[in-house]
């Protein structure tokens, strides 16, 4: 049997069908499209390098891993550099799914970067707290912890009630 070596437009094809979810993921992670679409272009970029190496059925689990270390890293570097006041609690609206969603991702940012790559691994991408650990390379305890103190924190920011309620 002759082993198949991945070529240039199985990569094309990747990027083709999994570019919409990971652009979200890199979204998730970063709290800002701008910095999103950076992060997104930086992991396909690590991800063509290595293509060949990369074990196939994994490619998607791969380029969230490589999104979510470099996410890591700028978070890291630029964590110095953030000025302001904090951002604004939400009321939910269901009207207006755009600034949900910015809402949303100011809450995320107040995340640490490992806090905030568990949350979006396990609830953005659906996957277990094991597929999780595994994909970040962290002990399931570990993971556990982080998306425990991410949904407490995010508990404290969010205010979760419709518009219009009575209660």
């Amino acid at each position: 049997m002759k082993a198949a070596t991945k070529t240039e437009a199985e990569f094309t094809a990747f990027v083709a069908n999994a570019g919409p979810g990971l652009a979200r993921t890199a979204a998730l992670l970063t709290g800002n499209r701008t910095t999103a679409d950076d992060l997104l272009q930086e992991a396909l970029v690590r991800v063509y390098l290595n293509w060949p190496k990369v074990i196939p059925g994994a490619e998607k689990a791969y380029a969230r891993r490589v999104m979510s270390n470099l996410a890591t890293d700028w978070w890291r570097r630029a964590r110095w550099e953030r000025v302001g006041p904090p951002p604004e609690r939400s009321v939910w609206s269901p009207t207006n799914e755009v600034d949900d969603d910015d809402a949303f991702l100011r809450h995320l940012a107040g995340l640490s970067a490992r806090e905030r790559a568990v949350l979006v691994l396990r609830f953005h991408a659906d996957l277990t707290e094991a597929q999780a650990a595994e994909e970040l390379g962290l002990p399931l305890g570990t993971v556990k912890s982080l998306a425990a103190r991410a949904l407490a924190k995010l508990r404290t920011t969010l205010t979760l009630e419709p518009s219009g309620s009575n209660q």
